[in-house]
């Protein structure tokens, strides 16, 4: 989502994997999402540590690292507000409690504002991925349910900062439990990069009325084309054809579904840059609803699961409601690309 005029021509590597443990690496991390957590704070090695209040199933990892090779800075702007930024790259988090009394389509609203106002006045130019955990997502009525009202809050903060509806950022919206905190992140970019749809799918924020008073506002998946070895990040993705969801209350079905569309978005990347023939390195977080779904989802998922030079991407499963209520699973993901091709990418 292009919100400057600058244009730069490259950024840096960027980076994610998955550990069990809270260590250091030789690379720097730009920022570190932590399992299971509710409450934002800096590490004692600076590092901005973004909670994530859900369960995490099986024995999985309790960190997800992204890292960069540039040097990082990072603190606190205000309130509950942080942000880590390093030459080509920013992220900003802050998290806000809500109740049933809350306006959580102004408070989303602000919010964003808020952020965005960041991206603009630190000039970073292209906003590319956003992570929103919103309690009880599936919450009310009709235009009421609290999916609904977050996303008529991002649309109008995205309107009003005049961005490209055809520039969005990859997101994910995940429902955590009650008593949680609303938690945003978003990351933005220096240089432009690649939205990708999905030709089996109606871009999200072209969906019909009857799914809110406003579309969502993200991208199927971002590709970090300015890198030397292209990302492409991949938003929460679930079993949807068109704008309709399908095979409800069949977890084995959504999950094959979800695997489809995801390796459609990866197929349709690689026709817009030539600096990739393939991705093989992934790191997945695959969200269930019911908790007894955990080995299913799995199983179900294991095309996903297994890369075709035979590597296993790292993955973690995490027990959050999807934004739909008819949905049971979802997956979002990050691939680098297996190879790095000289010449220039193609334009968005």
């Amino acid at each position: 989502m292009s919100i400057a005029a600058k244009k730069i021509p490259s950024c840096s590597e960027l980076t994610v994997r998955l550990d069990k443990t809270d260590s250091s690496t030789e690379t720097n991390a730009l920022f570190r999402f932590c399992f299971g957590r509710d409450a934002s704070e800096q590490s004692a090695d600076g590092t901005v540590n973004i909670p994530i209040p859900l369960q995490v199933l099986g024995n999985g990892a309790k960190f997800e690292v992204w890292e960069t090779s540039e040097p990082v800075h990072s603190g606190k702007i205000a309130n509950n507000m942080f942000f880590a930024a390093s030459k080509s790259w920013l992220m900003i988090h802050t998290t806000a409690l809500i109740d049933d009394t809350s306006d959580l389509s102004s408070l989303t609203q602000d919010i964003y504002n808020n952020m965005l106002n960041e991206v603009v006045q630190r000039n970073y130019q292209d906003i590319v991925r956003t992570w929103n955990y919103i309690p009880e997502i599936n919450k009310g009525d009709g235009d009421s349910e609290r999916y609904r009202q977050f996303s008529l809050g991002r649309a109008i903060a995205f309107e009003s900062h005049n961005c490209n509806i055809e520039a969005l950022p990859a997101g994910t919206a995940i429902g955590s439990v009650a008593g949680t905190r609303l938690g945003i992140t978003i990351l933005a970019a220096k240089s432009d990069n690649i939205r990708v749809e999905n030709p089996r799918q109606m871009s999200a924020f072209q969906y019909p009325r009857q799914y809110g008073p406003r579309s969502p506002s993200f991208a199927r998946a971002v590709l970090l084309s300015q890198c030397e070895r292209p990302v492409l990040l991949v938003s929460g993705t679930a079993s949807i054809l068109g704008h309709e969801s399908v095979h409800t209350s069949k977890l084995i079905n959504q999950a094959e579904e979800t695997t489809l569309n995801i390796i459609s978005l990866r197929d349709a990347a690689l026709k817009q840059t030539v600096k990739a023939q393939s991705f093989s390195t992934g790191c997945l977080r695959i969200y269930v609803r019911d908790k007894a779904d955990f080995p299913l989802a799995v199983d179900s998922l294991k095309k996903l699961l297994h890369n075709s030079d035979h590597s296993a991407p790292d993955y973690i499963v995490l027990l959050g409601d999807i934004c739909r209520s008819d949905l049971l699973v979802e997956v979002e993901a990050v691939y680098q690309a297996s190879h790095a091709l000289a010449g220039n990418t193609a334009s968005a």
